[in-house]
C-alpha cells in the first residue's frame, strides 16, 4: 500500500515539475537567466580572489579554492533571489485536494624572466609556455564545460527549485511518504559534482603552477608572462 503511494507521490511530483517548467520557458529563458546567475557567482569569486590577493594572500592553491567555496555561496543566495521574483511571474495555489499544486494555466502570460631552482622542473622549463597555455585552456574549457550543462539542466533545475520552495510547504501533513530535501538540496543534488571537479582542478593547477614557478601570483599575471616571453 505504502509503495502504491509513493508511486502516485512521484507521479504528482512529476507532473507538477513539467507544468512548472512549461511556466518557466513561457515566461522568460530559464537558460539565460542561469547564465546571468553563473557569471555573477563567477564575478564574486573573482573579486574574492583579488581582495584576498590585495590582503596579501599570494598563494594561488589557497585563495582560489576559498575564492570558488565563496561564488557557490554567492550562487545559493543568487537563487534564492530568483525563486524571490519567480514567484511574481507564476500564479501558484495551494490546492486543498490531494493534488501536489494547482497551477493557473490561463494566467501564464608572471614576469619575463622566470627561473626555479629545482631540478624537478627541468622538464617543465623546456615547454613552459606550452604548458602554461595547457593549464590555461584546461581552466578555460572546464569553467565553459561546467557553466553549459548547468545552463542546459536549468529548466528542470529551476522548476525543482520552485517546487521546493513553495509547493511542499502546503502537502507536507498530506503527503507522508515524500522526502523533501529543501530547494538547497536540489541546488547540491545538481551542481555539487561539477563543484568538486572545478574546485579540485584549479586547485591542483595553481599549485602545480605555483610550486614550479613562485613568482606567479595569479592567472593574470601568468597570462601577461606568456605574453611578455612572446
Amino acid at each position: 500500500m505504502n509503495k502504491i503511494k509513493k508511486k502516485d507521490n512521484e507521479k504528482y511530483k512529476a507532473k507538477q515539475l513539467n507544468q512548472i517548467k512549461a511556466i518557466l520557458l513561457k515566461n522568460g529563458n530559464p537558460r539565460f537567466q542561469m547564465f546571468l546567475i553563473l557569471s555573477a557567482s563567477f564575478i564574486c569569486a573573482t573579486i574574492t580572489s583579488i581582495v584576498l590577493l590585495n590582503l596579501g594572500l599570494s598563494l594561488m592553491y589557497i585563495r582560489y579554492p576559498l575564492a570558488i567555496f565563496t561564488g557557490y555561496l554567492s550562487f545559493f543566495l543568487f537563487l534564492r533571489i530568483w525563486v524571490i521574483f519567480a514567484f511574481k511571474g507564476m500564479n501558484l495555489h495551494p490546492d486543498e485536494s490531494y493534488n501536489l499544486l494547482r497551477i493557473d494555466s490561463n494566467k501564464i502570460n608572471r614576469s619575463s624572466n622566470i627561473n626555479s631552482p629545482s631540478k624537478l622542473y627541468d622538464f617543465l622549463f623546456d615547454y613552459e609556455q606550452v604548458f602554461l597555455i595547457i593549464f590555461i585552456l584546461i581552466i578555460t574549457f572546464s569553467i565553459f564545460i561546467i557553466f553549459a550543462y548547468v545552463i542546459f539542466i536549468s529548466p528542470i533545475f529551476l522548476s525543482e527549485i520552485v517546487f521546493e520552495s513553495f509547493a511542499l510547504t502546503f502537502i507536507y501533513k498530506k503527503i507522508k511518504n515524500y522526502q523533501s530535501i529543501g530547494w538547497y538540496g536540489v541546488v547540491i543534488k545538481n551542481t555539487i559534482i561539477p563543484f568538486l571537479f572545478l574546485l579540485a582542478l584549479i586547485t591542483f593547477i595553481a599549485f602545480a603552477t605555483q610550486s614550479a614557478f613562485p613568482e606567479i601570483k595569479s592567472m593574470g599575471h601568468l597570462i601577461n608572462s606568456i605574453i611578455e616571453n612572446n
